[in-house]
């Protein structure tokens, strides 16, 4: 309750007074050469001020439970209606969820690896699908070669032609 009673407060302090004087010193420093060179990848970037206060990190979590909230309520929606989970990007509410709680982003998988582990992941199911119809496949050609069609021959023997 605490917490929500000052986040207007903080938030105001946030944005009217620190975020101003953390990006004014940044550029007083930087015209000054105090700054060493951006990386390439944040060379053209805006700065993006992130405070890791206990007290910012308890006002994060705290949005967390709208993520929490909107997952029931589609998880209960989809047990009758399956398609409303085409809406939900499930990839980025676990990173926003993360990134809220605090969760160092190493922990995560790059989006190389999870696109990789899904490639592989399907593979190995077109390739259990493909055994599986392969396997029904071949039980079918057994049982058709215990069937005697007459002429000396089986019902495989038949269907492939073998009267001719």
């Amino acid at each position: 309750e605490k917490l929500l009673m000052l986040g207007p407060v903080l938030e105001r302090l946030q944005d009217e007074l620190l975020d101003p004087l953390i990006k004014r010193t940044f550029a007083v420093m930087n015209r000054a050469g105090l700054l060493p060179p951006p990386p390439p990848e944040a060379a053209q970037g805006v700065l993006e001020i992130s405070y890791v206060s206990m007290l910012a990190q308890a006002q994060k979590a705290v949005a967390t439970t709208g993520i929490e909230r909107l997952m029931a309520f589609v998880g209960s929606l989809a047990g009758a209606h399956p398609d409303v989970l085409d809406t939900i990007d499930f990839d980025e509410v676990v990173n926003e969820y993360a990134d809220l709680l605090g969760v160092a982003p190493k922990l995560l998988a790059s989006p190389a690896a999870v696109a990789a582990a899904r490639t592989a992941r399907a593979r190995a199911v077109v390739q259990q699908q493909m055994m599986k119809n392969g396997l029904a496949l071949a039980q079918g050609a057994q049982v058709l070669s215990k069937i005697d069609v007459g002429g000396g021959q089986n019902a495989l023997e038949k269907a492939l032609g073998g009267d001719q």
